[in-house]
């Protein structure tokens, strides 16, 4: 729902818990099924879901691939497939277990950041998140123009200069 999403607290929460939301049914259920991925809007924190979860947008300008550097070694990242896996849950955990959004971005954070670190190996994360963070559009002064009309607005309630630009560009004629 917000991926890159700029939180100051801790990065999520810990592996035990993390370890036993993936193994819910309910949650295993969402997770395994397929997601739309679309990447043809502007789209605050770099990614967000649809109203009903089977869409997943990301913004128009994330590129296909990114390097990340640590160290003087260079890695090269398609960032969809951790961003999917923050999406994917943060959604899930808002709509079957009734968490609310802020609890939801914390568990899809520390997801994404096990995904990062199992794919890419211990010390990527900071270079992975400094990368990302050059992509977020985070404010109603970005050029959000284009926003899909099914845009689930949960991640932004609470920032009502954003919202209202939300919903405008959401009404716009495409």
């Amino acid at each position: 729902m917000a991926s890159g999403h700029r939180h100051h607290e801790g990065f999520g929460l810990n592996s035990q818990i993390l370890d036993r939301l993936l193994k819910n049914e309910k949650i295993q259920q969402e997770l395994n099924w397929p997601h739309e991925i679309n990447k043809d809007y502007d789209i605050p924190y770099l990614g967000s879901s649809s109203k009903d979860g089977k869409t997943i947008y990301f913004d128009r300008h994330l590129p296909k691939t990114v390097k990340l550097e640590r160290d003087g070694i260079v890695k090269e990242i398609d960032p969809i497939q951790f961003l999917t896996m923050h999406e994917s849950l943060e959604k899930t955990l808002i709509d079957q277990l009734n968490w609310t959004y802020h609890e939801a971005h914390k568990a899809a954070t520390a997801y994404e950041r096990r995904g990062v670190l199992q794919w890419l190996g211990p010390g990527w994360w900071d270079p992975y998140q400094r990368c990302m963070e050059k992509f977020v559009k985070a404010d109603e002064h970005e050029k959000l123009k284009k926003v899909p009309r099914d845009l689930d607005l949960t991640p932004y309630l609470g920032d009502e200069p954003l919202l209202s630009h939300l919903k405008k560009a959401m009404k716009a004629k495409k």
